[in-house]
């Protein structure tokens, strides 16, 4: 019986993993981010944000997992555009993010 429980428990964890793999992706992952951000005076937009199954690893050993992110913009209260950068790859600590005390992001390219 336990060993039951415990094989659909997994069964289940796995299959919700895969599903976010291919659910939060690229544009749905940017809505949801923006979505999340606290309120400011400015403006920031999120294209898309590109993860790997890694993450999850990383997430666990605390190391920086790679992401890329689509057409980020950041727009200040006037209205003027101060950062428009088509493509970003990055390494972020996922524990730093998720505990919203500091986001550690490494530049790797553009």
């Amino acid at each position: 019986m336990i060993r039951r429980t415990a094989v659909g428990l997994g069964g289940t964890l796995v299959f919700a993993v895969l599903a976010a793999s291919v659910v939060l992706q690229g544009p749905r992952l940017g809505r949801l981010i923006e979505g999340a951000l606290p309120p400011n005076q400015g403006k920031m937009h999120i294209g898309g944000v590109t993860w790997h199954l890694r993450a999850l690893v990383d997430l666990i050993t605390d190391a920086p997992s790679p992401i890329a992110v689509d057409d980020l913009q950041i727009v200040d209260p006037e209205g003027t555009v101060v950062l428009d950068v088509p493509h970003l790859d990055a390494n972020v600590r996922l524990r730093d993010a998720q505990s919203r005390l500091t986001l550690a992001v490494r530049i790797l390219a553009r």
